[in-house]
């Protein structure tokens, strides 16, 4: 019995930010922008990704540690939504 949606890309986020991790969606796809709003079938991969995708931090600059530190957190909330 999962105690939050695992699968909430937004849950996670906010989870990951409240432990000094930030992140942002994936990508914001093309076929969400005006011209193509009310067609379900324009790239349903696209739109199925970016409902889910994350970015977390990646910069050449990131130490071991700081790497170490972002990989922990992600591990964490795994299992403490397990518990």
């Amino acid at each position: 019995n999962p105690k939050w949606d695992i699968n909430s890309r937004d849950v996670f986020m906010k989870k990951l930010y409240s432990r000094g991790v930030d992140s942002r969606p994936y990508f914001y796809p093309i076929s969400l922008l005006p011209p193509y709003v009310g067609i379900d079938s324009v790239a349903p991969n696209a739109r199925a990704i970016y409902s889910t995708g994350i970015n977390l931090p990646s910069s050449p600059n990131l130490s071991e540690a700081q790497i170490v530190y972002i990989c922990d957190q992600i591990k964490a909330l795994i299992d403490e939504n397990r518990d």
